[in-house]
């Protein structure tokens, strides 16, 4: 009987030293040191989150899309409404309307000699040669 009551004893103190570590575990409280720590770095974190929130809201200068209608894919800018051909058949790039329609010849800009030169128009880079002079 005096071993039941030791083991018993054991038992109860092994119970009563997990108890309190449970305990323990539960009542710390974070000191005023590292609750303003804390803050600090939520705050930080949080002007960090809206940044970069804003760097991803900006649309870039030149987002385009590109669409396929029939043979044609076209690049359209969804800010300002333009477009052009950017891809289509080799058939189509040989007509003059399809070239004026494309992509590198609206990037060139007006006036520009190499244009009267891509859609092989005598009179119009005769024209151009003679208001440039």
């Amino acid at each position: 009987m005096a071993e039941d009551t030791g083991s018993s004893v054991i038992g109860l103190i092994i119970l009563c030293a997990i108890g309190y570590g449970i305990y323990a575990s539960f009542d710390k409280k974070p000191s005023p040191a590292t609750k303003e720590q804390t803050q600090q770095q939520q705050a930080l974190e949080i002007q960090q989150l809206k940044t970069k929130n804003a760097e991803l809201e900006k649309k870039p200068e030149n987002h385009y899309e590109l669409r396929n209608v029939g043979y044609r894919t076209w690049r359209f800018d969804p800010a300002t409404g333009d477009r052009c051909i950017q891809l289509t058949t080799e058939a189509d790039w040989k007509r003059a309307e399809t070239i004026r329609q494309s992509c590198e010849y609206q990037d060139m800009g007006d006036g520009s000699l190499l244009k009267c030169l891509m859609v092989k128009n005598k009179t119009a880079c005769n024209q151009l040669q003679n208001t440039s002079k």
